[in-house]
């Protein structure tokens, strides 16, 4: 079964998650998209009970297929306790793994990091420097969303 990353494919690994569960326990994931979902789907609550332990494991196996949208994921769970202890070294981790494959979101989330000294030691030069690449290279909705914080 061959899933592209279009939202429609989205839609519908969400709308027959029970059916992408079965194939992804058989190691029928074609890629990172099947893992990624099922994992939003445990997280949110889509389909499936809430269980950010199970969520946490599912970003996991999408974040083996090098799968950006994971690792950012990943940082949010190590971050803020989703599945896993609160672990915000681990965190700043899986962000600076993302920023350097040239992610904006994760640039914005380094620079947060180094001006609150979030899992590194503080440092408003670094702080600076992520954030004008974020403004850089980040959507639209990134530089509202940064404005706003």
């Amino acid at each position: 079964m061959e899933i592209d990353k279009q939202n429609s494919s989205r839609q519908e690994i969400r709308a027959n998650i029970d059916k992408y569960l079965a194939l992804a326990k058989n190691g029928e994931t074609n890629g990172p998209l099947i893992p990624y979902e099922i994992a939003t789907c445990y997280h949110y609550g889509i389909g499936l009970t809430k269980d950010d332990k199970e969520s946490f494991k599912w970003f996991q196996k999408a974040a083996e297929f090098d799968f950006y949208p994971a690792y950012i994921s990943l940082g949010i769970c190590y971050e803020l306790g989703y599945g896993v202890e609160p672990n915000i070294i681990e965190s700043h981790k899986w962000y600076e793994k993302v920023a350097h494959k040239g992610n904006a979101f994760a640039f914005y989330l380094l620079s947060r990091d180094y001006r609150l000294g979030r899992g590194v030691k503080k440092d408003l030069k670094k702080a600076q420097s992520w954030y004008e690449a974020a403004i850089d290279f980040g959507t639209e909705e990134l530089k509202q969303f940064m404005i706003e914080q």
